[in-house]
């Protein structure tokens, strides 16, 4: 976002004074954790009621040379850099007044009777690496370090018995770690995007029947689409045991085929708000001997 900013002439609108619309991404290659990752921001059009940047992202040919400290410094990012490792282009829109409003039925219907069973946060902790493999030799690893959302996971399995994979649900309960300013509301659309994003893939390769024998897994494309105007999309925080205070992320598998798999992934908000949809495009591989037919 800062770099966006800086991207933007004093006669145009910058990032912060619109909202953002939507982050369509390509991921080209594995990030390496011992160096540093470097953004370069890029404007394709600034205009005043629709702006468009495009990003990517590279690494340092060499690893960080080792030290004390695991936090990267500035000189980190001077040295020679690698191939593009992530590129997209992010849209930002003017709010605009309420006019026709029309979405799906929200889960927090749908699922009524389920999601009542028990509180919000009495739910088990979203696995860090939710691949059935990992879970049988990791259970109840605990939250994790995600820096900014408590997440939790609803037990679908009673519902998802015997449906074929499109028509399967997994429920994702979340809630801010910590006060996060409504002033600034793409920083939330982000915090949203990136709780999207968290275990897509192997969800899908767990009902693909590869959670116990998947040999590659990543993502090859993810979009995300922003329904409503930013101060919509703003999480309030509160303690773990007030209900108004936790989201839904409802993912679902539409088409798996020839090695990739879909995701669908919608966004509600406390209130039953459709937010924003997420479509993630990955390609799921299994061991020649055990895997299933995608």
């Amino acid at each position: 976002m800062e770099a966006a900013r800086k991207a933007a002439s004093p006669a145009q609108p910058t990032p912060d004074m619109l909202g953002i619309h939507s982050i369509q991404g390509v991921f080209a290659a594995n990030v390496i954790s011992d160096r540093p990752i470097i953004y370069e921001v890029k404007p394709l059009f600034m205009r005043r009621t629709f702006s468009s940047i495009l990003v990517t992202a590279r690494q340092p040919l060499e690893p960080t040379p080792l030290r004390e400290s695991t936090v990267f410094k500035k000189e980190d990012a001077d040295a020679p850099l690698g191939h593009v490792c992530f590129s997209c282009i992010c849209t930002f829109k003017l709010p605009e007044p309420a006019s026709i409003d029309s979405q799906g039925t929200s889960p927090h219907t749908r699922y009524a009777a389920l999601l009542g069973s028990r509180p919000p946060h009495t739910w088990p902790h979203s696995p860090q690496v939710d691949l059935d493999l990992v879970q049988k030799y990791f259970p109840g690893a605990g939250p994790g370090n995600f820096p900014i959302l408590d997440m939790k996971k609803v037990d679908m399995a009673a519902y998802n018995e015997g449906k074929p994979l499109r028509d399967r649900r997994e429920l994702i309960l979340y809630r801010l770690r910590a006060p996060l300013p409504a002033s600034v509301p793409n920083h939330h659309i982000l915090a949203h995007v990136y709780e999207s994003d968290r275990n897509g893939i192997l969800m899908l390769a767990n009902h693909a029947g590869l959670g116990m024998a998947l040999a590659a897994g990543a993502s090859l494309t993810y979009s995300y689409f922003v329904h409503v105007n930013p101060e919509q999309a703003v999480m309030k925080y509160g303690a773990q045991e007030d209900e108004g205070v936790w989201w839904i992320q409802e993912t679902f598998f539409p088409r798996v085929a020839n090695g990739r798999g879909t995701l669908m992934i919608k966004t509600w908000s406390p209130e039953g708000l459709h937010v924003a949809t997420g479509y993630q495009d990955g390609f799921i591989k299994g061991f020649k001997d055990e895997r299933e037919k995608l």
